[in-house]
Protein backbone atom coordinates (compact mmCIF):
# COMPACT_ATOMS: atom_id res chain seq x y z
CA UNK A 1 0.00 0.00 0.00
CA UNK A 2 2.71 2.73 0.42
CA UNK A 3 3.34 5.05 -2.83
CA UNK A 4 6.36 4.03 -4.73
CA UNK A 5 5.40 3.64 -7.76
CA UNK A 6 3.42 7.54 -8.40
CA UNK A 7 6.35 9.00 -6.07
CA UNK A 8 9.01 7.70 -9.20
CA UNK A 9 6.31 8.57 -11.69
CA UNK A 10 9.24 10.20 -13.45
CA UNK A 11 11.38 7.34 -14.10
CA UNK A 12 8.58 5.51 -15.57
CA UNK A 13 9.45 1.64 -15.96
CA UNK A 14 12.69 2.36 -13.42
CA UNK A 15 10.46 2.74 -10.87
CA UNK A 16 11.08 -0.43 -9.20
CA UNK A 17 15.23 0.28 -9.84
CA UNK A 18 14.66 3.45 -7.21
CA UNK A 19 12.67 1.32 -4.57
CA UNK A 20 15.99 -0.87 -4.56
CA UNK A 21 17.79 2.28 -4.58
CA UNK A 22 16.27 3.52 -1.39
CA UNK A 23 16.57 -0.18 0.07
CA UNK A 24 20.43 -0.24 -0.48
CA UNK A 25 21.09 3.44 0.74
CA UNK A 26 19.20 2.52 4.20
CA UNK A 27 21.33 -0.63 4.33
CA UNK A 28 24.80 0.72 4.03
CA UNK A 29 23.62 3.77 6.12
CA UNK A 30 22.11 1.36 8.85
CA UNK A 31 24.71 2.44 11.43
CA UNK A 32 23.92 5.90 11.26
CA UNK A 33 20.29 5.28 12.01
CA UNK A 34 20.94 2.74 14.58
CA UNK A 35 23.16 5.64 16.61
CA UNK A 36 20.14 7.90 17.11
CA UNK A 37 22.65 11.03 16.12
CA UNK A 38 20.66 13.45 14.10
CA UNK A 39 21.43 13.27 10.52
CA UNK A 40 22.64 16.47 8.62
CA UNK A 41 21.88 16.11 5.05
CA UNK A 42 24.98 16.37 3.20
CA UNK A 43 25.02 18.35 0.27
CA UNK A 44 28.05 17.97 -2.76
CA UNK A 45 29.23 14.63 -2.21
CA UNK A 46 30.21 12.06 -4.81
CA UNK A 47 27.24 9.94 -3.66
CA UNK A 48 24.10 12.65 -3.82
CA UNK A 49 20.91 11.98 -5.62
CA UNK A 50 18.32 14.41 -6.65
CA UNK A 51 14.77 14.07 -4.77
CA UNK A 52 12.29 12.27 -7.26
CA UNK A 53 9.94 14.46 -8.86
CA UNK A 54 7.10 13.04 -7.19
CA UNK A 55 7.90 13.97 -3.50
CA UNK A 56 9.32 17.37 -4.65
CA UNK A 57 8.61 19.56 -7.50
CA UNK A 58 11.43 21.43 -7.45
CA UNK A 59 13.63 18.30 -8.43
CA UNK A 60 12.07 18.40 -11.61
CA UNK A 61 12.76 21.57 -13.32
CA UNK A 62 14.75 23.40 -10.85
CA UNK A 63 12.34 25.17 -9.47
CA UNK A 64 13.17 28.03 -6.77
CA UNK A 65 10.28 31.00 -7.09
CA UNK A 66 6.47 31.00 -5.71
CA UNK A 67 5.08 29.34 -8.82
CA UNK A 68 5.68 26.10 -10.06
CA UNK A 69 6.05 25.96 -13.87
CA UNK A 70 8.14 29.14 -14.25
CA UNK A 71 11.79 28.11 -14.62
CA UNK A 72 13.38 26.13 -16.47
CA UNK A 73 17.17 26.20 -15.71
CA UNK A 74 19.11 23.04 -15.43
CA UNK A 75 21.50 22.00 -12.45
CA UNK A 76 19.23 23.42 -9.82
CA UNK A 77 17.59 20.23 -8.25
CA UNK A 78 17.55 19.51 -4.71
CA UNK A 79 19.95 16.87 -4.48
CA UNK A 80 21.24 15.05 -0.90
CA UNK A 81 23.41 12.72 0.25
CA UNK A 82 22.16 8.83 -0.43
CA UNK A 83 20.75 8.21 3.36
CA UNK A 84 18.80 11.53 3.57
CA UNK A 85 17.85 10.60 0.48
CA UNK A 86 16.42 7.30 1.13
CA UNK A 87 14.82 8.40 4.38
CA UNK A 88 12.83 11.77 2.54
CA UNK A 89 11.40 9.05 -0.13
CA UNK A 90 10.36 6.20 2.83
CA UNK A 91 8.65 9.57 4.18
CA UNK A 92 6.34 10.35 0.99
CA UNK A 93 5.91 6.94 0.41
CA UNK A 94 4.39 6.23 4.08
CA UNK A 95 2.64 10.46 3.85
CA UNK A 96 2.00 11.25 0.57
CA UNK A 97 -1.37 10.80 -1.16
CA UNK A 98 -1.15 10.59 -5.12
CA UNK A 99 -4.88 10.82 -6.35
CA UNK A 100 -5.56 10.19 -10.15
CA UNK A 101 -8.06 13.14 -11.27
CA UNK A 102 -9.09 13.35 -15.35
CA UNK A 103 -8.79 16.21 -16.28
CA UNK A 104 -9.71 18.65 -19.52
CA UNK A 105 -6.44 17.85 -20.93
CA UNK A 106 -6.18 14.27 -20.39
CA UNK A 107 -4.97 13.01 -16.15
CA UNK A 108 -3.11 14.35 -13.50
CA UNK A 109 -1.51 13.26 -10.00
CA UNK A 110 -2.98 15.06 -7.43
CA UNK A 111 -0.77 14.90 -4.71
CA UNK A 112 -1.04 15.79 -1.18
CA UNK A 113 1.63 15.74 1.54
CA UNK A 114 1.11 16.56 5.25
CA UNK A 115 4.45 16.71 7.36
CA UNK A 116 3.80 15.08 10.67
CA UNK A 117 5.95 16.90 13.46
CA UNK A 118 4.74 14.46 16.21
CA UNK A 119 2.84 11.32 15.07
CA UNK A 120 3.79 8.07 15.46
CA UNK A 121 4.75 5.73 11.93
CA UNK A 122 2.05 3.29 12.55
CA UNK A 123 -0.58 5.70 13.82
CA UNK A 124 -0.04 7.67 10.89
CA UNK A 125 -0.12 4.72 8.67
CA UNK A 126 -3.53 3.81 10.31
CA UNK A 127 -5.16 7.49 9.64
CA UNK A 128 -3.69 7.34 5.89
CA UNK A 129 -5.99 4.31 5.73
CA UNK A 130 -8.94 5.72 6.87
CA UNK A 131 -8.56 8.63 4.74
CA UNK A 132 -8.20 6.39 1.44
CA UNK A 133 -11.72 4.80 2.11
CA UNK A 134 -12.90 8.05 2.62
CA UNK A 135 -11.68 10.70 0.28
CA UNK A 136 -12.91 9.49 -3.37
CA UNK A 137 -14.84 13.08 -4.72
CA UNK A 138 -13.61 14.73 -7.52
CA UNK A 139 -11.94 17.40 -7.57
CA UNK A 140 -11.67 20.96 -9.71
CA UNK A 141 -8.42 21.62 -8.84
CA UNK A 142 -5.37 20.62 -6.71
CA UNK A 143 -6.05 23.46 -3.96
CA UNK A 144 -9.53 21.96 -3.61
CA UNK A 145 -8.16 18.42 -3.44
CA UNK A 146 -6.15 19.63 -0.63
CA UNK A 147 -8.28 21.25 1.55
CA UNK A 148 -10.70 18.43 1.36
CA UNK A 149 -7.97 16.22 2.44
CA UNK A 150 -7.33 18.84 5.17
CA UNK A 151 -10.85 18.66 6.29
CA UNK A 152 -10.63 14.49 6.27
CA UNK A 153 -7.58 14.41 8.36
CA UNK A 154 -8.68 16.79 10.86
CA UNK A 155 -11.76 14.90 11.36
CA UNK A 156 -9.94 12.08 11.78
CA UNK A 157 -7.32 12.86 13.91
CA UNK A 158 -10.66 14.45 16.31
CA UNK A 159 -12.46 11.12 16.29
CA UNK A 160 -9.15 9.30 17.73
CA UNK A 161 -8.39 12.06 20.28
CA UNK A 162 -11.99 11.08 21.89
CA UNK A 163 -10.77 7.88 22.48
CA UNK A 164 -7.00 7.55 22.52
CA UNK A 165 -5.30 9.78 24.69
CA UNK A 166 -2.09 9.68 23.50
CA UNK A 167 -3.51 11.69 19.87
CA UNK A 168 -3.58 14.59 22.19
CA UNK A 169 0.13 15.09 21.48
CA UNK A 170 0.12 14.79 18.01
CA UNK A 171 1.27 17.69 16.10
CA UNK A 172 1.30 18.26 12.30
CA UNK A 173 3.04 21.64 10.80
CA UNK A 174 2.37 21.75 7.05
CA UNK A 175 0.34 20.21 4.60
CA UNK A 176 2.13 20.33 0.95
CA UNK A 177 0.25 19.80 -2.24
CA UNK A 178 0.98 20.63 -6.25
CA UNK A 179 -0.17 18.32 -9.58
CA UNK A 180 1.75 16.55 -11.99
CA UNK A 181 -0.25 16.74 -14.89
CA UNK A 182 0.41 14.39 -18.34
CA UNK A 183 1.61 15.63 -20.85
CA UNK A 184 2.10 12.96 -23.81
CA UNK A 185 4.17 10.50 -22.12
CA UNK A 186 5.95 12.92 -19.64
CA UNK A 187 4.60 14.42 -16.47
CA UNK A 188 5.18 18.34 -15.98
CA UNK A 189 4.59 20.40 -12.65
CA UNK A 190 1.37 21.81 -12.31
CA UNK A 191 0.29 24.59 -9.32
CA UNK A 192 0.98 23.93 -5.93
CA UNK A 193 1.03 25.20 -2.52
CA UNK A 194 1.33 24.94 1.36
CA UNK A 195 -1.34 25.25 4.10
CA UNK A 196 -0.83 25.17 7.93
CA UNK A 197 -2.88 22.46 8.99
CA UNK A 198 -2.22 22.36 12.47
CA UNK A 199 -4.81 25.42 13.06
CA UNK A 200 -7.88 22.72 11.20
CA UNK A 201 -7.01 20.39 13.64
CA UNK A 202 -6.79 22.07 16.27
CA UNK A 203 -10.44 23.80 15.46
CA UNK A 204 -11.52 20.35 14.99
CA UNK A 205 -10.93 19.88 18.85
CA UNK A 206 -13.44 21.98 19.85
CA UNK A 207 -16.67 19.73 20.30
CA UNK A 208 -19.73 18.56 18.41
CA UNK A 209 -20.28 22.02 16.98
CA UNK A 210 -16.76 21.70 15.06
CA UNK A 211 -17.35 18.02 14.01
CA UNK A 212 -20.77 19.29 12.76
CA UNK A 213 -18.94 22.41 10.93
CA UNK A 214 -16.46 19.26 9.48
CA UNK A 215 -19.54 17.37 8.20
CA UNK A 216 -20.95 20.19 6.13
CA UNK A 217 -17.46 20.54 5.00
CA UNK A 218 -17.39 17.26 3.67
CA UNK A 219 -20.47 17.32 1.65
CA UNK A 220 -19.74 20.40 0.35
CA UNK A 221 -16.23 19.02 -1.56
CA UNK A 222 -18.63 16.17 -2.64
CA UNK A 223 -21.05 17.66 -4.05
CA UNK A 224 -18.60 20.66 -5.60
CA UNK A 225 -16.89 17.59 -7.56
CA UNK A 226 -20.11 17.46 -9.21
CA UNK A 227 -20.81 19.14 -12.71
CA UNK A 228 -21.99 22.94 -12.58
CA UNK A 229 -20.85 23.60 -8.47
CA UNK A 230 -17.90 24.77 -9.51
CA UNK A 231 -18.73 27.71 -7.54
CA UNK A 232 -19.46 25.71 -4.39
CA UNK A 233 -15.92 23.81 -4.70
CA UNK A 234 -14.03 27.25 -5.06
CA UNK A 235 -14.92 28.99 -2.27
CA UNK A 236 -15.12 26.17 0.04
CA UNK A 237 -11.92 25.52 -0.93
CA UNK A 238 -10.66 29.12 -0.32
CA UNK A 239 -12.38 29.60 2.67
CA UNK A 240 -10.64 25.90 4.70
CA UNK A 241 -6.84 27.18 3.28
CA UNK A 242 -7.83 31.17 4.03
CA UNK A 243 -9.85 31.93 6.54
CA UNK A 244 -11.02 35.31 6.97
CA UNK A 245 -14.23 37.29 6.75
CA UNK A 246 -14.20 37.85 3.00
CA UNK A 247 -13.07 33.81 2.65
CA UNK A 248 -16.51 33.03 4.73
CA UNK A 249 -18.97 35.54 3.12
CA UNK A 250 -18.29 34.05 -0.17
CA UNK A 251 -18.64 30.47 0.82
CA UNK A 252 -21.92 31.00 2.70
CA UNK A 253 -23.83 33.01 -0.73
CA UNK A 254 -22.67 30.11 -2.45
CA UNK A 255 -23.86 27.26 0.02
CA UNK A 256 -27.31 29.42 0.17
CA UNK A 257 -27.81 29.87 -3.97
CA UNK A 258 -27.06 25.70 -4.13
CA UNK A 259 -29.47 25.32 -1.17
CA UNK A 260 -32.40 27.69 -3.13
CA UNK A 261 -31.38 25.85 -6.30
CA UNK A 262 -31.71 22.43 -5.42
CA UNK A 263 -32.27 21.87 -1.40
CA UNK A 264 -29.84 20.27 0.74
CA UNK A 265 -30.66 18.07 3.63
CA UNK A 266 -30.56 19.07 7.31
CA UNK A 267 -27.81 17.19 8.58
CA UNK A 268 -25.44 19.14 5.90
CA UNK A 269 -26.59 22.73 7.06
CA UNK A 270 -25.28 24.69 9.68
CA UNK A 271 -27.37 25.45 12.71
CA UNK A 272 -26.66 28.43 15.45
CA UNK A 273 -23.78 26.68 17.29
CA UNK A 274 -22.21 25.11 14.32
CA UNK A 275 -22.38 28.86 12.67
CA UNK A 276 -20.77 30.57 15.97
CA UNK A 277 -17.86 27.87 16.00
CA UNK A 278 -17.01 28.47 12.23
CA UNK A 279 -16.74 31.68 13.22
CA UNK A 280 -13.63 30.64 16.04
CA UNK A 281 -12.14 29.66 12.87
CA UNK A 282 -12.24 32.77 11.02
CA UNK A 283 -10.80 34.52 14.09
CA UNK A 284 -8.48 32.35 15.35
Amino acid sequence: GLGWRPMFITYKSGWLAQVEAVKQALADGWSRLASGSILQAQIGTAEEKTMPGGLDPIAMKGLKGKTLTDCKGKGQQTKVDALNWALGCVGGAVAAHYKWQSTAAGGAYFVVLPTPEHVALGDFREIKKRLRERYKASHMSVACAAAHYAVLLADEIRRQRASKSRWLSFRFANLFYFALVQAGQQFKVGSGGSFAVNRLIEFASGGPAAAKALEVWDYLFRVGGLQGEEEVAATITEFVLQPSLRTYEGHVKAFLRRALRKGVKGEHLYDNDTVLEVMRYVGD
